[in-house]
């Protein structure tokens, strides 16, 4: 008998499904693989895994959580950049005697300022795509 092989899923990688992402209930966490996001990208096959397992009720806890989480702090990321050019100024001064040049503490100011910048817009891309799954696992589990 011929056996059926199941339709690649169109939203992971192929060896994503060659074992079980949902943890058995009992677990802390609900999914195997944890992301930056929290949460896998929802298809057929972890719908039915979570079923199969009853984690539906602690998915919506979860979801909860990641929901009021919020993105984290902005000045802990302001107060790192600043950290971080006046760090690369000493260094880059040489730790000289005479005192640090003003053009020399500007730069390296503007290059953690910059950093600072990248970082938080990584971290609201994460924060954006973590609601957008968040409201996609809502619709699959009904609240």
């Amino acid at each position: 008998m011929i056996e059926s092989i199941p339709a690649p899923c169109p939203t992971h990688p192929t060896t994503y499904h060659e074992r079980i992402q949902v943890l058995p209930s009992g677990s802390r966490r609900i999914f195997r693989f944890e992301s930056v996001v929290g949460l896998p990208r929802r298809c057929a096959v972890l719908e039915t895994e979570l079923m199969d397992a009853d984690r539906e009720i602690d998915l919506m806890d979860y979801l909860w959580v990641l929901e009021h989480k919020g993105r984290g702090a902005r000045v802990f990321t302001a107060l790192l950049s600043v950290a971080i050019g006046v760090f690369v100024g000493f260094a880059a001064s040489g730790y000289s005697s005479t005192g640090v040049s003003i053009g020399t503490m500007a730069i390296a100011l503007v290059v953690a300022a910059a950093l600072g910048l990248l970082i938080e817009a990584a971290s609201a891309r994460v924060a954006t795509v973590r609601l957008r799954r968040i409201l996609d696992w809502r619709k699959r589990v009904g609240f």
